[in-house]
């Protein structure tokens, strides 16, 4: 530090090395990451105009290793820029301007690799920002002497191979070789491009340019198995992970080597049996008959050591949420077949360790963030909560436009950073928290009695379904014949029909078309596990669009699941069922709830007073017209349970538009939520709102609505709803559960409230409303409509199956 603080004493030496580690970060990836971090901090030590620049370079070399923290760096390069924009003057608006382009990139690259693809039509190997950032070089420089160079022409790319046949821009011509192959085996011509990977790769190793060596090597790997030649394929993976793990750069490759291990692992997969078609109506389906199990063991060692690497990377490489969710969604083109290596090795920690690893990781994290902060002050706490809502409001999910992003970024630069500084303060206690490995592994030691998992895999033609007997540590597969393909039509075609039209019978009718559709997929799928239900609880881990699905209300053999089983929950990952189940509740004396009324819940309203009556002094009934106002409350007098009696909303492409409506018309939204709730200690959060039991279930790294703002505030439990709830219907299974709920642990107050519910006659129904209301002037009319009703007014799961349990058991 002292030397380079020397060597920069004027800003003329710090202009310089600015150009000079250019070249650096090209070609030694990991000198250039120290010299460039060390040289960023000279620069800000020292105030200098060109500390923007430092960090662009910083930016780079982080690149280089997948570092997500680039995207901080090229933020604060391009705030500082802006800072300093005036003095710099007009020499400079090029490199404000690359700084801008290489934000719209990043941007860019999330939006797209955030959203549903097809897992075939990508190559994880070409698919990482690095790939953008050398595109960007070989196109400046060629552009220099050849305007109209388009890096998507083949001919243009060997125009610049030929003209770069000197060591000193050798470099570009590797990088036209690399683009060149691409785009030859875009076309399927993948002879021609590993010829041309060939000898880049020669040129690479003869001139130890270690930023391409690696690449060069996966994409060899991929291209030959393209063609059928695995053991190529397996020399050339064997050699990228040899190449990532070589030297110190061992401890910053963990994304490179990870990738090239799970890569190592289906062409070990593939060498391992035949390749035959999945199904006939479905060409290009293939899948690979194993006759021994046996053979597949190097694939799941490989498979193993990608998974412990990404785990590892994601942790303390990665804490952008978007970015996650990126390299989550690219890597589960690896899934289906690492889940069926350990199903056929009977590897039961392999098994729930994949299936957890392919799980909603982001709200395991913001769990285990808090929870890692349980021991800190309140005031504390909260600080951490309110930045990390801020830097979560763009890096969750991409704004709707770039301008947006670029207008977070710079505006609350300073509350992300202390966020991030703070976050990656923890990143030794969630390394541990977070290991897809270590969470199988304890979930099987709890040995809960009377617990049955039920895990699922979703993949994009077939699926796995683990059950787990956590009573006993039994672990078996079980092979679904359904995937992604088939549950996206259903979906889409539900939520087109409950989008046109609100009604109830389109609704009900809508969900009679999903629960039929999800019994035909998994009646063949559940029959077997039946008889282990009995007496049991069981907690479902859905995945994807199953997120969305009542699948307690679903019928197995003539009976709905509920009714198979003596309590049922759900849960996404292992990892945040086992901090919700480590978690330590408030030393109350009995239970208390916490009444939290809105505007236009009339039936809600009905039920306040019988809650004082069943709950006595433990009940503390509110109407707050401002948030502030309830947060005081909270802290000032805890409840062990909390229900939000009040609409809401839910958009699940716009978290900051979705809110919980109170008193007064005053809309909550998720961000103040996601900030400021704080309910370390309560037991269970209840969601009587529309919709507020919804998450994106689209995308199968993340898994984002108000139950997750409502776990990571340190709830145990959180009820939430599926669905427009019908206000008479949810009034009476409100009523009941709360009563059940005062002496029995939430899960099974719930689902014997849901039973009862269902049995309700109309005459049950009528003489609970007239005990509740008896002297309302809108009785007899209301009365009258309950006379028009079928027999069991409530029997239809539209009025009962919206509610579901997340959390604990």
């Amino acid at each position: 530090m002292n030397q380079w603080a020397e060597l920069c004493s004027s800003e003329d030496d710090v202009r310089t090395w600015c150009a000079e580690l250019e070249r650096w970060v090209r070609w030694y990836r990991l000198y250039a990451y120290w010299l460039t971090d060390l040289f960023q901090q000279v620069a800000m030590t020292r105030q200098s105009v060109y500390f923007f620049w430092a960090c662009q370079l910083y930016s780079d070399a982080q690149t280089l290793f997948a570092d997500d923290l680039a995207l901080s760096s090229l933020e604060t390069a391009y705030s500082q820029y802006l800072e300093n924009q005036v003095a710099l003057g007009k020499p400079f608006e090029p490199i404000g301007d690359e700084l801008r382009s290489k934000l719209h990139h990043s941007y860019d690259f999330y939006h797209r690799w955030t959203r549903p693809f097809e897992y075939s039509d990508s190559n994880p190997c070409a698919v990482h920002l690095y790939l953008r950032l050398s595109q960007r070089w070989l196109i400046e420089a060629a552009r220099k002497h050849y305007p109209a160079f388009d890096i998507r022409n083949a001919d243009a790319l060997r125009i610049i191979i030929s003209q770069c046949e000197s060591d000193d821009v050798a470099f570009y011509a590797i990088l036209a070789r690399r683009f060149l192959g691409l785009l030859l085996a875009e076309q399927n011509q993948f002879g021609l491009s590993i010829a041309e990977y060939e000898a880049a790769l020669a040129e690479a190793r003869r001139l130890k340019l270690d930023t391409e060596i690696g690449h060069l090597e996966r994409l060899l790997g991929h291209a030959q198995r393209q063609i059928g030649n695995l053991e190529a394929s397996r020399f050339h993976f064997e050699k990228a992970l040899e190449y990532e793990k070589q030297g110190p750069a061992f401890a910053y490759t963990s994304y490179w080597q990870a990738l090239s291990a799970r890569e190592l692992g289906d062409t070990l997969f593939l060498l391992a049996g035949q390749t035959a078609n999945v199904d006939a109506g479905r060409p290009g389906t293939k899948a690979v008959r194993v006759d021994d199990p046996e053979k597949l063991r190097p694939a799941l060692l490989a498979y193993r050591a990608g998974r412990v690497h990404l785990d590892a990377h994601l942790t303390i490489q990665s804490p952008l949420p978007l970015a996650r969710a990126a390299k989550q969604q690219l890597f589960r083109s690896f899934s289906t077949n690492s889940v069926k290596a350990a199903c056929l090795l009977q590897s039961t920690i392999d098994m729930l360790a994949e299936v957890e690893w392919n799980g909603p990781r982001q709200i395991t994290e913001l769990v285990s963030e808090i929870a890692a902060t349980r021991n800190e002050p309140r005031t504390a706490v909260a600080e951490f909560r309110r930045r990390r809502a801020i830097y979560y409001s763009s890096l969750n999910t991409m704004p709707p436009n770039f301008e947006d992003y670029l207008a977070s970024a710079t505006q609350h630069y300073a509350e992300r950073r202390q966020y991030l500084k703070s976050s990656i303060a923890l990143q030794p206690m969630l390394f541990d928290l977070l290991s897809s490995d270590k969470n199988a592994r304890r979930a099987l030691a709890l040995r809960l009695p009377k617990t049955i998992f039920l895990l699922f895999h979703v993949g994009t033609h077939e699926s796995i379904m683990v059950l787990a007997d956590v009573e006993s540590g039994a672990v078996a597969p079980f092979n679904a014949p359904f995937g992604e393909h088939d549950l996206r039509p259903i979906h889409e075609e539900y939520q087109r029909a409950t989008s046109d039209d609100g009604s109830e019978g389109v609704h009900r009718s809508a969900l009679d078309k999903l629960l039929l559709s999800y019994a035909n997929l998994l009646d063949p799928l559940l029959e077997p596990i039946l008889k282990f239900l009995p007496d049991r609880h069981l907690k479902i881990f859905p995945r994807l669009q199953m997120n969305a699905v009542p699948l307690h209300a679903v019928r197995i053999k003539g009976k709905m699941l509920i009714d198979h089983c003596a309590s049922l929950s759900y849960g996404q990952t292992l990892g945040l069922f086992l901090e919700n189940h480590r978690k330590i509740l408030s030393p109350e004396q009995g239970v208390t709830l916490r009444y939290v009324s809105g505007e236009g819940v009339p039936f809600y309203d009905l039920i306040e007073t019988k809650l004082q009556e069943i709950y006595g002094g433990m009940c503390i009934s509110e109407r707050p017209e401002g948030w502030p106002q309830l947060m005081g409350s909270i802290s000032a007098r805890p409840a062990s349970d909390t229900l939000f009696a009040c609409h809401g909303f839910y958009d699940a492409d716009n978290l900051d538009g979705s809110y919980l409506r109170l008193a007064g018309d005053r809309k909550v939204g998720f961000s103040e939520i996601f900030a400021q709730l704080d309910l370390r200690g309560c037991r269970s959060v209840i969601m009587g709102a529309c919709g507020s039991g919804l998450a994106r279930a689209e995308i199968g790294a993340e898994y984002i609505g108000l139950p997750s703002a409502m776990l990571a505030s340190g709830a145990q439990h959180v009820l939430g709803a599926l669905w427009t709830i019908p206000q008479l219907a949810t009034a009476v299974l409100m009523l009941r559960y709360l009563e059940l709920a005062k002496s029995s642990d939430v899960c099974s107050a719930l689902c014997r409230a849901q039973c009862e519910v269902r049995m309700m006659t109309r005459d049950d129904l009528s003489a609970w409303l007239q005990n509740m209301a008896p002297a309302n002037p809108e009785l007899p009319a209301v009365l009258g409509e309950i006379a028009r009703m079928d027999q069991y007014p409530f029997e239809h799961p539209y009025h009962w199956a919206g509610l579901h349990a997340v959390g604990d058991i």
